[in-house]
């Protein structure tokens, strides 16, 4: 999977657990461990790319829950923005006439959205044409966030491998 430069879909990681069950001399293995390996590599792969990008640029939390990663950031030193009122999520409610059934939230106007993120951009301090994500950034955010890799071995083996990649020996200064 490494030379391939691909996440791994079901077909490939159940290719890869029936050759390493083989060689452990086991007798196959199933297309649920295939799946629960396919969902793992995505939720390791985003929580890692959400940590850099949320690192770079910043997100919101409301309730537990990130979101607004990337977006700019108002500065909230400007006069403007302490008076703005903070955009609120509506949850769902619950509907008088129907017994128990929920009916969907109200939904902001685009209009509204429109104005939002045009007072956020004019009021950020933020570059306009993002920078593309490099090995300085990756290896920063997992000395910030070395939880983001359970496993310690696998941590350090891999910085170890971005480290080599930033500043080869035989490469000139």
């Amino acid at each position: 999977m490494v030379h391939e430069r691909l996440l791994p879909d079901k077909s490939v990681a159940l290719a890869r657990l029936m050759y390493a069950a083989w060689e452990l001399g086991l007798d196959g293995s199933s297309s649920t461990a295939a799946d629960l390996l396919v969902v793992a590599t995505r939720k390791f792969l985003k929580n890692i790319i959400t940590a850099v990008i949320g690192r770079r640029k910043g997100y919101r939390i409301e309730n537990n829950f990130v979101h607004g990663v990337g977006e700019p950031v108002s500065n909230p030193w400007l006069r403007n923005v302490a008076s703005r009122p903070a955009k609120k999520f509506h949850s769902l409610k619950c509907d008088p006439t129907e017994n128990g059934i929920l009916t969907p939230a109200e939904r902001p106007s685009h209009e509204y959205l429109e104005e939002d993120i045009a007072f956020k951009l004019a009021s950020s301090d933020c570059d306009t044409i993002p920078l593309p994500i490099t090995l300085y950034d990756l290896i920063a955010t997992l000395k910030v966030y070395p939880s983001l890799v359970a496993s310690n071995f696998v941590y350090t083996v891999n910085c170890e491998r971005i480290w080599a990649r930033i500043c080869h020996p035989s490469w000139d200064d």
